[in-house]
């Protein structure tokens, strides 16, 4: 239990349940009978993968994407992520995992942005491996031509953590800065100073001694 018990199933294009599969570890294999292969726009089937991660009797991930199946030369099959957009959404020519940012910051900026805030917020070092992953790769794409990914350097820039600890019937109303990977606590590994609301600040591993003021 401590390590987490994972439950994934697939489900095709109708909704029905094709496959299922559980472990101990944070991965598992779904098998497939009689796939349906993706075939472009001439037949862009998609099926979907719902993977839900329970530690201590409480849910930690429950992830939901699509992904198409094809041959691969060696003749076995392989499955991949297809696209950013929905299958519910409008029918497009092509449906590709955008990394150069646009009017609108692309999926994968987003997701390195989203990633970075949630290893800072919760210590989780699954989140900090996915987030190296995602850096590693978005510096790839962005060495070329870093004024197409704003959002993505934006989202490297340092991010301060700070943790508030307040009495109950004194947390403090904080306009939060977007540089910020800010919460509450009332965890007494951060006990409250001088009975005010206390501020843990950190960037770069490195912790500033508590405070009363922001």
């Amino acid at each position: 239990q401590s390590k987490g018990e994972l439950t994934a199933k697939g489900t095709a294009a109708d909704g029905t349940e094709v496959a299922k599969a559980e472990s101990e570890e944070t991965k598992a294999v779904l098998e497939i009978a009689d796939v349906h292969l993706w075939n472009g726009r001439k037949d862009p089937y998609l099926y979907t993968a719902v993977a839900e991660l329970v530690e201590d009797e409480k849910t930690g991930y429950h992830i939901i994407d699509d992904f198409g199946a094809s041959v691969a030369e060696n003749g076995t099959f392989r499955a991949y992520q297809i696209a950013f957009t929905g299958k519910e959404n409008e029918q497009l020519p092509t449906r590709l995992k955008e990394a150069v940012d646009g009017a609108m910051p692309s999926g994968n900026s987003v997701m390195h942005y989203n990633l970075l805030r949630l290893s800072l917020l919760t210590g989780d070092e699954r989140f900090r491996h996915e987030q190296t992953k995602q850096r590693a790769y978005m510096n790839g794409e962005a060495t070329a031509y870093p004024a197409g990914f704003a959002f993505y350097l934006y989202s490297a820039l340092p991010v301060r953590k700070i943790i508030c600890s307040a009495p109950a019937d004194e947390i403090p109303d904080v306009r939060i800065r977007t540089d910020w990977a800010f919460r509450y606590t009332d965890d007494s590994d951060y006990p409250i100073k001088n009975d005010l609301p206390t501020y843990y600040v950190c960037e770069d591993e490195i912790c500033l001694p508590p405070t009363n003021e922001l």
